[in-house]
């Protein structure tokens, strides 16, 4: 079985120093992968400066359920990613606890589903590429949407005739019957299986039928044609609309905090349980597309513990289909699972978070890893204009570029971050430099001078004081002298004397500290010229 994914890796790791846009790679990345699209092309098509409609694209698919993101964090545990117990009321307020599928299980279904799907319809094909229609299985899971319907809703099921009058859908007996009636009448009519299966087989579509009471009577030998036009195109809508279904049911199963229509959930798990996949061709990967799960700060979880015995699955070679595929009985459910060869793993890490231990070895060989470092030629002036929000009036955008353009003239922001990163590099290590994003909104912002010195005090300084562990004397290397006060004044404090056992500390252990000076609007510009400047 040959699957062409463009020559993208199945698993990838973005990683870096913080603010250096991971996060945003990955949804560049992710919308690409379900878009099938070369780098190339994407770039023309979703530009660097245009977030808006990356980010529309991307909410979209999410929706979709082809998409999915997750942030791990040291309390996730594989209960939260893959299945667990979890506790659940009833309308009675009982509490009670039940088997619920973690986000990875869930778009794994996904992914698996949309390729049973496409695999069904070329199957059903004939000689001629007609379709067969199976009408046993679209007609199981329609009635599973309508019990969906007529459980959930608050509101009526309401059918429409060709001429567009009201039928009120009141039950589905136990012989698969739909029961109608007539606006506020108390008569009901019903549907019969066998009768849709014989209208199924005849006609492709509503349009086929030129004559309700003529065309219908003919085939069905049924009275009431309008009735059966109603379901008969109920039906074919749900038929075509029927893969957006189950994928929007599936990505707000967990999200809704309650199971949705169980009914219909078990029924796919079935149906993907005997699924073939090695029957699979390059047409039916083309047909059901590609499905992304992203993990945000991957490191900051116990990836060993969440990932469990799915470690293994996650290889190329071992996903379904693939010559050396593997599945695994899920502790809980007791279902048999393996992960599709159409999903595609994202994840990022932040490398200077040094409170979190390495990633696992088995791990880091079952990923590629792309490095993602600053980008200080993002700040340069002729980014002003691209960094400008495209969802602003033409004015707007010349007062924003204006002010924009006004800090350039005073300073230099690239070779200012270019510096600083060179000198954390020396002191620390590149895992430990600061990332473009940072100063990204200054380019754009209303008072660009003001934005930067609340970015300086709120953001970089603190973040410099966790790299140094709050040695001021290092900090200074980094960025100067001038954002500093020293403190250290004998004068201004004294040690009690003690006995002996207790001697008063000698000078090796005074240490100098130091306090963030209030700095005027002048002052900081002035400040930050420093840093690059060769008169320190």
């Amino acid at each position: 079985m040959k699957m062409d994914f463009f020559s993208y890796p199945l698993n990838t790791i973005f990683y870096g120093p913080p603010g250096t846009g991971k996060t945003l790679h990955c949804i560049r990345q992710a919308v690409r992968i379900v878009e099938k699209m070369d780098k190339e092309a994407f770039n023309k098509a979703y530009p660097a400066n245009h977030v808006q409609l990356l980010q529309e694209r991307f909410e979209k698919y999410q929706k979709e359920g082809k998409i999915a993101l997750i942030t791990f964090h040291p309390s996730f545990a594989y209960e939260d990613f893959v299945e667990g117990l979890k506790p659940f009321k009833n309308e009675k307020d009982d509490l009670y606890y039940d088997i619920e599928d973690g986000i990875f299980k869930q778009i794994c279904l996904n992914a698996a589903y949309s390729l049973y799907q496409s695999q069904q319809k070329r199957l059903l094909q004939d000689s001629e590429g007609k379709y067969k229609r199976n009408f046993d299985a679209i007609y199981y899971e329609f009635l599973d949407y309508l019990k969906r319907n007529l459980k959930d809703d608050n509101q009526e099921v309401i059918f429409e005739t060709k001429s567009e009058k009201p039928l009120y859908l009141i039950d589905i007996n136990k012989n698969d019957t739909l029961q109608f009636r007539y606006g506020s009448g108390s008569r009901s009519y019903g549907v019969t299986k066998s009768s849709m299966a014989l209208m199924y087989r005849r006609f492709s579509s509503v349009e086929e039928i030129e004559h309700v009471n003529e065309d219908i009577q003919k085939v069905t030998g049924k009275s009431n044609s309008s009735l059966y036009w109603s379901v008969f195109n109920r039906l074919k809508i749900f038929e075509q609309t029927r893969n957006t279904t189950y994928n929007y049911l599936l990505s707000n199963r967990r999200l809704m905090g309650k199971p949705v229509n169980d009914e219909l959930y078990q029924n796919m798990k079935r149906e993907i349980s005997n699924f073939t996949y090695h029957q699979l061709k390059q047409a039916d990967f083309q047909k059901a597309g590609n499905f992304v799960l992203i993990i945000d700060e991957i490191n900051r979880g116990n990836v060993p513990a969440i990932l469990g015995e799915l470690i293994t699955l996650l290889e190329n070679d071992k996903r379904a289909g693939n010559k050396h595929a593997l599945s695994t009985i899920l502790p809980y459910s007791r279902e048999r699972f393996s992960v599709p060869p159409n999903l595609f793993i994202l994840g990022t890490m932040n490398t200077a978070d040094k409170s979190i231990s390495s990633l696992d070895s088995a791990l880091r060989r079952r990923f590629d890893f792309q490095e993602i470092l600053p980008n200080e030629n993002l700040l340069n002036a002729d980014n002003t204009q691209n960094q400008t929000s495209h969802a602003l009036a033409a004015e707007e955008k010349e007062k924003y570029q204006a002010k924009g353009k006004e800090i350039f003239e005073q300073l230099d922001l690239e070779k200012m971050l270019r510096l600083m990163n060179a000198r954390l590099v020396r002191l620390l290590d590149r895992d430990h430099t600061i990332g473009h994003a940072y100063l990204l909104p200054v380019l754009s912002a209303k008072q660009p001078v003001f934005k930067l010195k609340e970015i300086f005090y709120q953001q970089i300084i603190p973040l410099l004081q966790e790299y140094f562990f709050d040695d001021y004397g290092k900090i200074q290397w980094v960025i100067g002298q001038s954002f500093f006060d020293d403190t250290h004044d004998e004068k201004d404090f004294f040690f009690p004397k003690y006995d002996t056992e207790y001697p008063v500390p000698d000078d090796s252990y005074e240490k100098k500290s130091y306090v963030l000076r209030p700095l005027s609007d002048e002052a900081f510009l002035e400040a930050v010229k420093k840093i690059y400047e060769k008169e320190r």
